[in-house]
């Protein structure tokens, strides 16, 4: 959140400070899960292109100074992890099937509706998963999406409240896995989109759709 925040502000206030504490937090992020920030850091993307499509004149000078803007987090951030992504890089072979390129995992049991209410596949309703058995949607569940996508309807004047609405769709739409609709969209990241490979499944995309219902 706080990585988020941060970046939001280096570019409203167009300050190298904010530029600077967003690489650090990002840094920590990365510490305590790198896949999370590979998430993170698409969404910090589309924020990037939102953020400069939404300008009310917006121009070749400001985008530039966007990018110079977004450059210090991201030299901050190759830098700081240099320790273990050269190791990576130069033994990437060692990882795959271990790490990367796993087999796609829980087919058919990630579906859109679960996406929607935000209801793991595989959660029973006790304090536990039970891997493989998917458990049937508490009736309640079906009120998030309702409150949330109400919200958007009386914010959708709100520039900020619609981005975030197109990521928790973006999130939805990943987070049903190989499921309709559009079956095929998943594997072809998990074969073409670089890093997308750590994904053998799709709960991690739940992020997304926390992320966007939060706002």
């Amino acid at each position: 959140i706080f990585v988020f925040l941060l970046y939001q502000k280096t570019l409203q206030t167009q300050k190298h400070f904010w530029g600077v504490m967003t690489g650090l937090f990002a840094f920590l992020q990365t510490s305590y899960e790198a896949r999370s920030f590979y998430l993170t850091a698409w969404i910090l993307l589309l924020y990037f292109i939102y953020f400069s499509w939404k300008e009310s004149k917006p121009d070749v000078k400001s985008v530039i100074k966007n990018i110079s803007l977004s450059i210090i987090p991201a030299v901050m951030m190759v830098l700081l992890n240099s320790f273990w992504l050269i190791g990576l890089l130069t033994n990437t072979s060692s990882f795959s099937g271990i790490v990367v390129g796993r087999q796609l995992y829980g087919e058919g049991h990630f579906l859109i509706y679960r996406a929607f209410t935000m209801f793991h596949p595989f959660w029973t309703g006790s304090h536990r998963l039970v891997w493989g058995a998917p458990g049937q949607i508490f009736w309640w569940f079906w009120l998030i999406p309702f409150v949330v996508f109400a919200g958007y309807w009386l914010n959708r004047k709100n520039k900020d409240v619609i981005f975030w609405t197109i990521i928790a769709l973006l999130g939805i739409f990943l987070t049903k896995f190989t499921s309709q609709p559009f079956t095929g969209v998943y594997l072809w990241l998990y074969q073409h989109l670089p890093g997308f490979n750590v994904f053998r499944e799709s709960s991690k995309f739940n992020y997304f759709v926390d992320l966007g219902y939060a706002v």
